[in-house]
């Protein structure tokens, strides 16, 4: 009996709040057949049409409404002003979770391009020293590396050995050889038949792996190969030219 009740006094409230009617505010504004949508602690909504026939919804806060509307939905001062205060806090929450989430994204923004501009750095000076050269594959290691020795061709049209490298993303029968340019990664491996330079057949890779080292700070502490130094990861340079400082003779020798 009680749920019916409480069923009925619903149903008659919202009969009462959508059941068309005319209300003329505080301020001296009429709305005319005018419907109550939506009933908050601090306002009502309205929904009419216009002459034009424009559908319009609009809020109207209680303390610009008559004295008899206000008790016909219940208006309560007190409630009214804690709905608002709670309100305020929920907005301004709101705009700080939407703040910190803007700085974070600005941040992240402002480290890709950061991360964009060394990538480009690094890429330029892996390009500089790349080996644009006759690959003859010794060996395959997996299914997409390879140990290979990597000649170029002189001015002369002859081609000269650099010596063997390890490459990675670039495979082959033995014995097999072709034109391929291969990028300096700035690291070397060691295996059973010997101690290799790597480098990439990928130059984004190459250049992505250099730069994760620096973040990381990994000390290079194999020995270096004749073809490029190695020693330090931020720079791939080619092999000293300087020549040999003949020793001093000694004393008393003619």
């Amino acid at each position: 009996m009680k749920k019916i009740i409480m069923a009925l006094t619903a149903f008659a409230a919202l009969s009462t709040s959508l059941s068309a009617l005319d209300i003329t505010t505080l301020d001296g504004r009429t709305y005319k057949n005018v419907k109550v949508t939506n009933v908050l602690p601090n306002s009502i909504d309205i929904f009419f049409t216009k002459k034009d026939g424009t559908e319009v919804i609009k809020g109207i806060r209680f303390t610009n409404l008559p004295e008899s509307i206000q008790k016909k939905y219940n208006y309560n001062p007190e409630k009214a002003k804690a709905f608002e205060k709670s309100s305020r806090e929920y907005v301004a929450k709101l705009h700080k979770v939407f703040e910190e989430a803007h700085k974070r994204n600005l941040k992240l923004y402002k480290e890709q391009q950061k991360f964009a501009k060394k990538l480009d750095r690094m890429k330029a000076l892996i390009y500089a020293h790349r080996i644009d050269g006759m690959v003859h594959i010794i060996r395959a290691v997996g299914s997409h590396d390879c140990v290979a020795r990597v000649s170029i061709r002189f001015p002369t049209m002859r081609y000269g050995r650099l010596g063997k490298f390890y490459i990675r993303g670039l495979t082959g029968p033995s014995e097999s050889r072709f034109q391929a340019v291969i990028y300096p990664t700035g690291e070397n491996i060691s295996l059973q038949d010997g101690y290799f330079p790597i480098y990439d057949a990928n130059i984004n890779r190459a250049a992505l792996g250099a730069l994760e080292r620096l973040r990381t700070k990994v000390p290079e502490t194999v020995p270096t190969p004749e073809v490029i130094d190695y020693k330090n990861p931020e720079i791939v340079a080619p092999p000293s030219r300087t020549k040999a400082v003949k020793p001093a003779p000694e004393a008393g020798s003619k």
